[in-house]
């Protein structure tokens, strides 16, 4: 199920997200092409804070590797409400914070390990996910 919040730390529009010239925010998130958009249920979302931490990276990752995720940006306070209402009803969810934040104390997690990135990839680096 999509954030029913439908408060989102990311513009719409295209070029609202510094260094995206072709990919865009949809109600607060961004879907490979193969997630049907916002009116698609064939993905789950990865909540995160802000499309800017790691500027494409991590959408470039999910849509690379087929992961069956969409990106939702909540703000940081947005994602630490989020990850302990989903923890406190005992729901599975996958979200994008760092060690040593206070949230993977907070709500103990399991990392996720991605496959090692190359130097080769780190080359074709574009800062939008789409190019």
């Amino acid at each position: 199920n999509w954030n029913e919040t439908q408060e989102y730390a990311c513009p719409e529009g295209p070029e609202a997200v510094v260094g995206w010239t072709v990919s865009q925010c949809e109600e607060g998130r961004w879907f490979p092409h193969y997630c049907g958009g916002p009116n698609g249920s064939e993905c789950k979302e990865l909540f995160m804070a802000s499309p800017l931490w790691t500027t494409g990276m991590f959408e470039a990752i999910v849509q690379n590797l087929n992961l069956g995720l969409v990106p939702t940006y909540l703000g940081y306070d947005g994602l630490v409400e989020k990850v302990g209402k989903m923890h406190n009803e005992g729901r599975g969810y996958i979200f994008y914070s760092w060690e040593p934040d206070s949230l993977v104390v907070r709500y103990p997690s399991v990392p996720l390990t991605l496959p090692e990135t190359s130097k080769e990839c780190l080359e074709k680096y574009n800062t939008d996910p789409n190019l």
